[in-house]
């Protein structure tokens, strides 16, 4: 069994720091799919905020990449990365099933399970399990058509990291001048960009976009294989944010940034046992397209942000699976 303690630990510290200060400052909880899907939607409500926490997301994990690992090198699992196919299949299964579930490995997980949602706890043993079922699965098979051996397109590209930096910097631009003149600028724009640079931080401190992690946790072929770095990352990150998420709940009225005149308070969901068949199918499919591609919605943009050519396919993939389910649930 393999396990880095330290970066686990600090990486899920990291997190949870993010996660909690972000709502006792706006009121807010961090959900990445959600926040990711609201990007792309200029119009939508809270767009000013999403669009400066994913900048801040984006380039917080490539400083951090610099400062702590010094390079740009993946490691493989068991010799092999996931195949463009997984990274396309697995992107649009991650972005379709996170929406239809409403939250992912952050929302359900590091923020739902600390607020002892019954429903965030279902959901997150249910991707899990899935996602452990379809790595296994692969992995005892021989990879298939969903792993390959490294190649140069496994590694990073200088021209994708300065177009996701270019698209970091258009997206804080565009966040402060949509508050500009409104006077929440704080809450809007520096808080979530602070927010998300630290949350990007805690995830490539603990390795969680390089296969070898998070593919060496759901793969369980192997127990001298397996990884169990994950486990420490959502072991640290939900204990912290349960004591303090009680604490800032418990001790303040309103969020700290909030006007004194404003009625509403934390934007804390309250259908903590609504279990549901879009939850469960939502969830499952998640669940497995975690388990082909190796990655979730935060490792698979920050690998964008890396610039890796499969962390874009993933991405677009993902953003593609947001679409469809939005386009879907308006038929329906």
């Amino acid at each position: 069994m393999k396990i880095d303690l330290m970066g686990g630990f600090l990486g899920g510290g990291l997190m949870a720091v993010a996660t909690s200060s972000f709502l006792a400052l706006t009121g807010r909880l961090i959900g990445l799919s959600g926040i990711f899907s609201g990007v792309s939607r200029p119009s939508v409500r809270g767009f000013s905020w999403k669009a400066a926490f994913t900048s801040g997301l984006l380039l917080g994990s490539v400083v951090a990449q610099m400062q702590t690992r010094g390079d740009w090198i993946l490691v493989p699992f068991n010799g092999t990365f996931p195949s463009w196919f997984a990274y396309v299949m697995g992107g649009f299964l991650v972005g379709f099933g996170t929406r239809l579930a409403n939250g992912c490995t952050s929302g359900h997980g590091l923020c739902g399970i600390a607020r002892f949602s019954a429903r965030s706890t279902l959901a997150t043993f249910t991707f899990l399990g899935t996602g452990v079922t379809t790595a296994t699965l692969i992995d005892s098979l021989g990879g298939g058509p969903f792993r390959n051996l490294p190649s140069a397109v496994d590694q990073s590209q200088d021209y994708l990291r300065w177009i996701a930096a270019a698209i970091a910097f258009g997206l804080l631009v565009r966040s402060g001048w949509r508050s500009m003149g409104n006077g929440n600028s704080l809450i809007n724009v520096v808080v979530p960009f602070g927010a998300g640079a630290t949350f990007g931080a805690g995830l490539t401190v603990s390795a969680m976009p390089t296969p070898e992690k998070l593919l060496g946790f759901l793969t369980m072929t192997n127990f001298e294989n397996w990884d169990a770095t994950l486990m420490v990352v959502f072991a640290a990150g939900v204990a912290l944010n349960s004591i303090l998420f009680k604490l800032i709940l418990s001790s303040l009225q309103r969020p700290v940034l909030a006007e004194t005149d404003e009625k509403t308070k934390f934007e804390i969901p309250t259908n903590n046992y609504d279990i549901t068949r879009k939850l469960i199918l939502g969830s499952i499919m998640f669940g497995a397209g975690m388990g082909i591609s190796g990655a979730c919605p935060g490792p698979g943009v920050v690998l964008m942000a890396m610039g890796m050519p499969k962390g874009w396919a993933f991405t677009i993939s993902m953003y593609a699976g947001f679409e469809a389910i939005s386009r879907l649930q308006k038929v329906l």
